[in-house]
């Protein structure tokens, strides 16, 4: 079993508990990749460039999402006007909102930027909002058809 880590460990003290094995040790967190990170994230980001994502935002969506990008991937196919930009100051792409609203039950425009991408933390100003609040509106009338 491995060990945990230190600051765990001394949590754990401090309580008088053991602190165990780290479950992480044998069993990988949610959408890391079976292949070495830097192998994986190198051929992610390619396949993202490919469908049409720049490379900082591809880079990000790596490494917000793992393994989770070929769902961004299904949704750029989908529609791949979907790789562009929230806004220009933040790497975060249309395909997040529309993952965020179908898949994470996004409530809102301010649900999905505060939320599920820090994008309200990045960006100055709200020039991206009507045409995010247009996107959110289509995919909920699309939802409840």
């Amino acid at each position: 079993l491995a060990h945990p880590p230190v600051l765990v460990a001394g949590l754990f003290g401090l309580l008088g508990r053991p602190a165990g094995a780290a479950p992480t040790a044998a069993r990988p967190l949610p959408g890391a990749p079976q292949a070495t990170f830097e192998q994986w994230q190198s051929h992610a980001i390619a396949e993202l460039a490919a469908a049409g994502v720049d490379l900082e935002a591809a880079r990000w969506l790596t490494l917000r999402h793992g393994t989770g990008i070929e769902d961004i991937l299904a949704l750029l196919r989908e529609r791949p006007a979907w790789a562009t930009r929230i806004d220009e100051q933040a790497p975060f792409v249309l395909a997040e909102a529309v993952y965020a609203i179908r898949a994470e039950m996004a409530g809102s425009v301010d649900d999905i930027v505060r939320r599920r991408m820090p994008l309200t933390l990045l960006v100055r100003g709200e020039a991206w909002r009507p045409a995010l609040q247009r996107l959110f509106d289509e995919e909920q009338a699309s939802l409840h058809r």
